[in-house]
Formats: C-alpha cells, structure tokens, sequence
C-alpha cells in the first residue's frame, strides 16, 4: 500500500495537464490524500484501488489500466460514494505538479465527468 496525494478535477475550467501544469487550472480544495493498492497484475492489466476521504465522505476508486513495455495507460474506472458508482474519464500520475500555490510530488489525477461532491 502506499499513500500520496490525489486531486479530483471535474469543472469544465479545470483539465488534466498534459503538460506540467499548463493552464489545468487544479483547486488546492480537491486535494486530499490517498492510498493505493495493487489489486490484480494479469498481463497486459493492471487493477488498483485507491481510497480517500473528502468532506468526511469515504471514496472508494476501481482503476484499470493496459500495462505493456514498462509503462501504465489509463484504461477505465469507477468511483463509489454514498452508495453511488461514477465514472472516472482519466486518471494520471504526476511527479510534480502545481496546483494554485502549492506544488505536490507524487500526485495523481483523477478526472470526473461532473462534480459528485
């Protein structure tokens, strides 16, 4: 298990970098802490869950990824709150990445198709 920090992007102003952090436009307010699990490696995929809490909420996430020469794709996910599954659209690991005034190593994003908060 290893814990790092995750923020949830989900408004139409706010987008995944592609590169380091041009103009996503990320809120510090959706930065929470995370932990991540290996769940199942079955060539070629990947499956980890990840877990937070947010506004006193438990959120539950369901990540799978294609993993083919050494590296990581997105494929699908889902995320569990209140009782409810959503989609995840995209999720992305950053080395580091600013967000507002803060600058977080080790920081996965995690994009909604809406705001479920």
């Amino acid at each position: 298990m290893r814990e790092h920090f995750l923020v949830f992007s989900y408004g139409k102003d706010e987008h995944v970098p592609i590169f380091s952090c041009v103009g996503s436009n990320l809120k510090t307010r959706n930065v929470c802490k995370c932990e991540t699990q290996l769940v199942d490696n079955t060539d070629p995929l990947m499956i980890v869950s990840k877990k937070t809490t947010m506004d006193g909420k438990e959120i539950n996430m369901k990540i799978i990824y294609n993993y083919t020469d050494d590296c990581a794709r997105f494929k699908e996910g889902t995320l569990s709150i209140d009782g409810k599954e959503y989609p995840i659209s995209m999720c992305a690991t950053f080395s580091s990445l600013q967000i507002e005034e803060w600058c977080y190593d080790n920081i996965d994003v995690v994009r909604l198709p809406d705001n479920i908060f």
